[in-house]
């Protein structure tokens, strides 16, 4: 509707040139003005997230359509925007408020915002702490910020930003040896992912952003195993460490835990997003051996799925990128790495493989190949029919499950679903309950795609077809 309005007023205006300065007539300006007062009154702390969410993409349209109005905006708005940032929990609401307030360049007391930010930093709530990353965003688009660090780049102060918080991370891990819960590392590093993510992709900052990089790389591996402690534990839901500072609550322990390892993970993905040449070949193989280490070891589901979150763009740029071969060799020599010690079941035996098939998921769908999709269901499949090893046999099934349901692979796994089916049904004469479990037959019915399910039910015989809904009917 403001698109057809837009387009209604800048036909009467009869000027293409004034699509950012466009004439409204009095009755659009009237029409627009009582939508901005409509709004505007919902932009309040009792309104539900979606008729936030409506209101803050119509403004944000508006500020597109008509930026003569979106100016003219009482002052009040930027309180209201501001409680949004702080106050409410969802993040898309927030990120929209933000990019608001950085539009409307409204310098307030940004200095006192920056220290109560930074103190938020050390909240163990991830509600308040989320809130004091986009406010350290909104304090680094300020003038006085710039006038502070001396340069004229929104880029330097950002950077800036960067190196503090690092430094606060770097004094962090010296003055404690295991997690602290007083002080927890998370904030931190989500605060350093938001600036990150707040940068514009271009080649110049790579220099302003190495030194910093090499320092995130540096502490990779201490966070890394300090979080390792409960994650990788048998139970990190009951897991209590005695080295944690600040807490006797093993929910609180975990929570730092596995939040840590979320944000690093997302932080060295945001990274790569940035601009990979960041990194060299070292750094490159060394962020992918970590997410390997956390993908094999870790068995909070939270944790390892967030990793694969972060893995799986990382993936894209190693296999996509043709301009640095050797990004492609790191992912090659992982995914023959990870599909031999399969097949040698050199991994860990849990109920669902923990986060091995997310491991192996994220090379074989970024890669987008056919002769990686080939490689690793012909691996996969003949370790799924070794009936020797019942470990290997429930793994690769596991993973198998994941690549069948994994929409980016698309019509590249049909050819491979014929063998995917005998061996799921060779799998309940097997004299072990993890192999002979209806679970990797039900996923396998469940996520085949939807147009063979479709010929199943429409082509195979109805006795046939009574006998796949009924496994136990094929022993």
């Amino acid at each position: 509707m403001l698109l057809r309005l837009h387009q209604s007023c800048l036909k009467s205006s009869r000027s293409e040139k004034t699509a950012q300065n466009v004439d409204t007539s009095p009755p659009a300006e009237d029409f627009i003005q009582r939508l901005i007062e409509i709004l505007l009154r919902s932009l309040t702390p009792t309104a539900n997230c979606h008729r936030l969410y409506a209101s803050l993409e119509c403004i944000t349209s508006l500020k597109e359509f008509f930026p003569l109005q979106i100016k003219a905006l009482p002052v009040n708005i930027t309180k209201h925007l501001l409680a949004i940032v702080d106050t409410n929990t969802y993040a898309k609401n927030q990120e929209l408020a933000l990019q608001l307030l950085i539009s409307l360049r409204q310098d307030r007391q940004e200095f006192d915002l920056l220290e109560e930010s930074f103190a938020d930093c050390d909240s163990i709530s991830p509600a308040r702490v989320a809130s004091a990353a986009y406010r350290i965003v909104l304090v680094s688009h300020s003038l006085s910020l710039r006038e502070l660090f001396k340069t004229s780049s929104i880029d330097d102060v950002k950077a800036s930003l960067l190196r503090t918080l690092s430094d606060k991370l770097k004094t962090r891990l010296r003055e404690t040896s295991g997690l602290s819960m007083t002080k927890p590392l998370f904030g931190l590093l989500l605060c350093s992912r938001k600036i990150v993510e707040s940068f514009e992709a271009k080649q110049d900052i790579t220099s302003t952003l190495l030194p910093w990089v090499g320092e995130i790389l540096t502490m990779m591996d201490d966070i890394r195993t300090r979080t390792a402690t409960i994650l990788e534990s048998e139970c990190p839901e009951g897991n209590f460490v005695e080295n944690c500072d600040g807490s006797s609550d093993p929910q609180a322990q975990l929570l730092c835990a596995w939040r840590a390892s979320k944000e690093l993970s997302l932080l060295l993905a945001a990274i790569f997003d940035l601009s990979p040449d960041l990194l060299d070949l070292n750094q490159t193989r060394a962020v992918v051996e970590f997410f390997s280490k956390v993908l094999i070891s870790t068995v909070h589901r939270g944790a390892f799925e967030q990793a694969f979150a972060g893995f799986a763009r990382i993936c894209v740029h190693l296999w996509r990128d043709s301009s640095k071969q050797w990004r492609q060799k790191i992912a090659q020599d992982l995914l023959d790495e990870a599909l031999d010690s399969i097949c040698r079941y050199e991994f860990c035996a849990t109920r669902r493989g923990a986060g091995v098939p997310f491991l192996v998921q994220a090379l074989v769908s970024a890669a987008a190949s056919s002769v990686q999709t080939k490689r690793a269901f012909e691996a996969l499949l003949l370790a799924g029919a070794n009936k020797e090893s019942a470990g290997m046999r429930t793994q690769a099934y596991n993973i198998l499950r994941a690549l069948y349901a994994n929409n980016t692979l698309g019509e590249e796994v049909c050819c491979y679903v014929e063998s995917g089916l005998k061996i799921a049904l060779q799998g309940f004469k097997s004299a072990t309950w993890a192999v002979r479990s209806l679970l990797s037959w039900s996923s396998l019915m469940t996520d085949l795609p939807t147009s063979f399910n479709f010929f199943i039910r429409r082509e195979m015989p109805p006795v046939f077809c009574s006998a796949l809904s009924s496994p136990g009917s094929l022993a």
